[in-house]
Order: C-alpha cells, then sequence, then structure tokens
C-alpha cells in the first residue's frame, strides 16, 4: 500500500506537534548516573545538540522523547530450556539503554 504525500499545511501541524515540549525525567540504564550528549535533527533547520543527566528533570521536544524511547535499545537473546535441559526455543528480551519518565499527565 502506499503512503500518500502530506500537503503543506499537513506538515507543519505534525512539525508544530513534534515540536511540543514535554517535561520528565531522562533515565539512562546503560550509564546509570552519567550524562549522555547527542544531536538530534527534526527538519533541514539543522540539528539541536542535547547533554542530558541521569535523574535529571528535563523539558524537550515530543521528537526527541520518542526518539528517547523508541531507538535507544537492543535484543537480548537467551535459549528457552525445559527442566531436563533440552531446548525448546529462543526468546527475544528488549532492553533499553535510555528512557523518558514523563511528568505530563497527558500520555504521550
Amino acid at each position: 500500500m502506499k503512503k500518500r504525500k502530506m500537503s503543506s499545511a499537513e506538515m507543519n501541524k505534525y512539525l508544530e506537534k513534534q515540536r511540543k515540549p514535554v517535561r520528565g525525567i531522562f533515565r539512562n540504564y546503560y550509564e546509570p548516573g552519567k550524562k549522555m550528549a547527542f544531536k538530534y535533527k527534526l527538519d533541514k533547520d539543522g540539528a539541536e545538540e542535547y547533554e542530558l543527566e541521569d535523574g535529571k528533570e528535563y523539558s524537550l521536544p515530543l521528537c526527541v522523547v520518542n526518539h528517547l524511547k523508541e531507538d535507544g535499545f537492543y535484543y537480548e537473546d537467551s535459549k528457552i530450556v525445559k527442566a531436563d535441559g533440552s531446548p525448546i526455543g529462543d526468546s527475544e528480551k528488549r532492553v533499553n539503554y535510555y528512557g523518558f519518565d514523563s511528568l505530563e499527565v497527558e500520555d504521550i
């Protein structure tokens, strides 16, 4: 199925929503207590640079929050075995490097 292109008005509305600030606490699960720095580019205006410290409260654009929640993970593989040690199958568990706990009432 082919996706239709957004009109200019629809794109502006989408970008406006993505820039909406969300207040919350940054979580660094990979290196607890440490800072993480990264750049994020929403549009052609250039990349924004962020430096976030674990456990601190921030106000970040929705697109950056979504990036933190959706893109910072890896899959951990493991084998499922019976009590006698014979294999049943494989399991894949999603492990987050970092996240963002929203302090907003509205679910993001």
